[in-house]
């Protein structure tokens, strides 16, 4: 059968190898085009340099023998990744989430195949990645440029980390900020509460670990981060206050390793006992589910064993700020902080 013409121009190239386009008949073909702004490096975000490490999208419809044909390239070329095979090992593994949509013909979460990936990839000794089986979708091709595109440029867009104890009023100075000054608001317990949203196994996952006030595994979090950071970015933003991360040193580490490093740092403090009130009055008011006793207590707990490990890491870009008095006079505090880094970024 003659191969179909494609449906794009594709753009130049510095990589002496050529190009392959495996185009599909089913289910995507209308999404192919999108292929060309996903040269991108799994594995620490930064483009790739294709003349050394080209990406080879291999698609096509299910039986289209995508795999069989990575596995008589890979023995030459010593390359890698599939998603195919990650997410069966990860069915054989562990993942509930991965056995339940595999088992049913359908397709396993963006989240679950962008993690799975960037595993193998960091595994691999790999001189190029033929990318068989991803990109599905439009979403998969959206979500997976938008985690992977060029690290943010914290000169222009600074990244401010909002931290403190639950109930220290992250999200209500960080809603200020965002009416005053117009940064870009991300708390990761929205993010999170979003992703719940959605149903399915994901989803029951989470909810059982942040009923429990357990903490989100970084690279979950880290990765619903990424895609609204960089689309915020694109859309041109003033800056971010990300809220309630990092929870800990190594999402610090994994943070500034993977996305950009943070310009400053608010710390929120308060007692214990104005926590646990604040938490309880949010709770009865609002309905949030993670503020039931036994959450607000794990809460608590899992905030103090991490808090001063994280604070020490980072003691030059730490601003406290004391949380225990009204609004307004908290926000007061917050402005002196931030405005060296307004008027240095506008």
């Amino acid at each position: 059968m003659a191969a179909s013409a494609l449906p794009f121009t594709p753009t130049p190239n510095t990589c002496t190898c050529p190009k392959l386009y495996l185009l599909p008949t089913y289910p995507y073909h209308e999404d192919i085009g999108m292929v060309e702004a996903i040269n991108v490096n799994l594995c620490n975000s930064t483009p790739v340099d294709t003349s050394k490490k080209p990406i080879l999208w291999m698609l096509g419809g299910l039986g289209s023998v995508k795999g069989v044909q990575c596995d008589k390239i890979i023995p030459k070329t010593q390359t890698g990744p599939s998603t195919g095979s990650p997410n069966r090992a990860e069915v054989k593994g562990r993942s509930k989430e991965a056995t339940s949509y595999t088992e049913q013909g359908g397709m396993v979460s963006n989240d679950v195949c962008l993690n799975l990936l960037r595993k193998q990839a960091k595994a691999a000794n790999t001189k190029g990645s033929p990318g068989d089986g991803h990109l599905r979708d439009k979403d998969q091709a959206a979500t997976f440029g938008k985690i992977a595109k060029v690290p943010i440029n914290t000169d222009k867009t600074p990244i401010v980390w909002i931290l403190g104890g639950p109930g220290s009023g992250k999200g209500t100075q960080s809603a200020k900020v965002v009416d005053k000054y117009g940064y870009t608001h991300l708390s990761t317990g929205d993010l999170l509460r979003a992703e719940m949203d959605k149903g399915g196994e994901m989803a029951k996952t989470l909810s059982t670990i942040i009923n429990r006030g357990e903490l989100v595994p970084t690279e979950h979090v880290l990765s619903l981060l990424k895609s609204e950071m960089h689309a915020k970015v694109t859309a041109g933003t003033k800056g971010f206050l990300v809220d309630g991360y990092p929870r800990e040193k190594a999402q610090g580490i994994a943070f500034e390793k993977d996305v950009a490093p943070a310009t400053a740092i608010l710390y929120f403090e308060a007692t214990d006992d104005t926590l646990v009130k604040r938490m309880r009055y949010r709770g009865a008011t609002t309905g949030r589910s993670d503020d039931n006793e036994f959450a607000i207590q794990q809460r608590l707990k899992s905030h103090h064993e991490t808090k001063q490990a994280l604070l020490d890491e980072y003691p030059s870009k730490i601003t406290k700020i004391d949380a225990e008095f009204s609004v307004d006079a908290v926000f007061a505090d917050v402005e002196k902080a931030l405005l060296p880094i307004i008027a240095r970024t506008t």
